[in-house]
């Protein structure tokens, strides 16, 4: 986004769409408890919250819930939007990671492969791939519309601030990718996806 707005969810079980210029929130009701996990998209148009292992899709300009959508078995631990806000990702303690359709509420693809609970989900700008961490202690590369991964070792869970480390690294590492891609230089944009 712009830094211009923010949200925030908690015990309250309420979705709250901060305008940090005025300094005043919104407060979008429809969960039955506790908001655990949340994102806005790009635009600062549309939102996805999960409280256990329900997803609600928000317009938070309209102040309108869009979609409700079920699947997961397990508490969703983290969500994350597409730049068009066409897609939704959420991982849970069910060890999976499952790719949204935000307009239908159907789910496109499920991705398995985690051992632990995925704790940490974020998708690629161009909305080809995704990245899932998790108490398996790996990190797991998805090319979306393949339905193929990569997986990464790591020497500890990904959770907090490894979360944010990974998922910023993961952005880097497509940037320098695409970058040589338009290059020119499929080898060297190779390197940087494996």
């Amino acid at each position: 986004g712009d830094g211009k707005f923010a949200l925030s969810g908690g015990e309250d079980a309420a979705v709250k769409y901060w305008d940090l210029t005025l300094g005043r929130a919104t407060t979008l009701k429809g969960h039955g408890s506790n908001v655990d996990v949340i994102a806005m998209g790009a635009d600062n148009r549309y939102a996805i919250s999960a409280s256990q292992g329900e997803l609600k899709f928000w317009d938070v300009r309209k102040k309108k819930c869009l979609r409700t959508i079920h699947g997961h078995a397990g508490k969703v631990t983290s969500v994350a939007l597409s730049a068009n806000g066409r897609y939704a990702l959420s991982g849970s303690h069910d060890r999976t990671v499952r790719l949204w359709d935000t307009a239908t509420g159907q789910c496109l693809r499920t991705f398995e492969g985690h051992r632990g609970w995925v704790e940490s989900v974020c998708l690629s700008e161009d909305g080809h791939s995704a990245l899932s961490g998790g108490f398996d202690k790996t990190a797991k590369l998805w090319r979306l519309h393949v339905g193929a991964s990569s997986s990464y070792a790591l020497a500890e869970p990904v959770a907090g601030e490894l979360a944010a480390h990974v998922a910023k690294q993961f952005q880097d590492c497509l940037e320098l990718a695409r970058n040589a891609w338009s290059n020119r230089s499929p080898l060297e944009a190779a390197v940087h996806l494996r």
